[in-house]
């Protein structure tokens, strides 16, 4: 269940992301450049971070390095929704912050799925949780947009960080409801 839940959410996060961020860069004031640095800081954060990132989940329990990744992820966007074009480069900073954090959580999931299976059961899973993925990724962009027409553009990344305290708290529910897969 935890990695089900956990895929989707990441879904829907990476396509408010995709789908919206470049709308939420120009409606912020960021010129089209802007936006493409914008944008591609959250990539270079998942470049710079994957593979750190899945070496500490080798070596700790995959759900508590999840958490850690969510909440670190989570606070990164809100710190990011307070800057603006005047402070571009930690607007930046905290893209990629968020982006490294964020997703490097679709493969630490699937890492954690395959924990609990066989080998040869482990292609079949991964082919079911993109599906889920992609369903989560449906619901995104619309989710996004629906936010910042309701609520407004300053809405989006609270937003963003609001998915991310939701797998937090279902990571700490799991956590209490099943113990870790033993290290070796």
């Amino acid at each position: 269940p935890l990695a089900v839940v956990g895929i989707a959410l990441v879904g829907i996060i990476v396509s408010m992301i995709f789908g919206m961020g470049a709308v939420y860069g120009r409606a912020i004031g960021l010129s089209n450049s802007e936006v493409g640095y914008f944008m591609t800081s959250v990539t270079l954060g998942t470049l710079v971070l994957q593979y750190p990132i899945g070496r500490l989940s080798d070596r700790f329990d995959r759900r508590a390095v999840i958490l850690g990744a969510a909440i670190i992820a989570s606070i990164a966007i809100s710190i990011a929704s307070i800057f603006g074009p005047d402070e571009f480069i930690l607007l930046l900073v905290m893209m990629l912050i968020f982006g490294g954090f964020t997703f490097s959580l679709y493969s630490l999931f699937i890492a954690h799925a395959n924990d609990y299976l066989a080998p040869s059961q482990m292609v079949a899973m991964s082919s079911s949780l993109l599906m889920v993925n992609g369903a989560g990724a449906v619901i995104g962009s619309p989710l996004a947009a629906t936010v910042i027409e309701i609520i407004g553009v300053r809405a989006f990344m609270p937003a963003v960080a609001v998915v991310l305290f939701m797998i937090s708290a279902f990571v700490i529910y799991r956590m209490s409801a099943r113990s870790a897969v033993p290290a070796e």
